[in-house]
């Protein structure tokens, strides 16, 4: 018969790694706003393929409301699976217990 070791239990929960995030929170660029934004408002045209593109990374060009729409996503398929569990049916097993 299986049981409940909360020791174990407590060692596991205790080992957990820290979450990680979907994307790294939007930043803002020097760069991108000398070579880009401050040309597009003087209404200079821009050639991307000239653009050092190592000089920023993704989180540099995401919008800033980008880290709460892949948090709200999250949430949203959390509750669409919780939902799914809910309408499964319960089994239950010869003479064993999860808890």
């Amino acid at each position: 018969m299986l049981e409940f070791d909360f020791t174990v239990f407590n060692n596991l929960l205790q080992t957990v790694p820290a979450a990680i995030p979907y994307c790294e929170k939007p930043q803002h660029s020097d760069y991108l706003q000398t070579e880009v934004f401050d040309r597009l408002s003087r209404g200079e045209s821009i050639d991307l393929s000239k653009l050092d593109m190592d000089a920023f990374d993704l989180f540099h060009a995401s919008p800033g409301w980008s880290d709460r729409h892949y948090e709200s996503m999250a949430r949203g398929w959390q509750k669409g699976f919780n939902k799914m569990l809910k309408l499964i049916p319960a089994s239950a097993r010869e003479k064993r217990a999860f808890f």
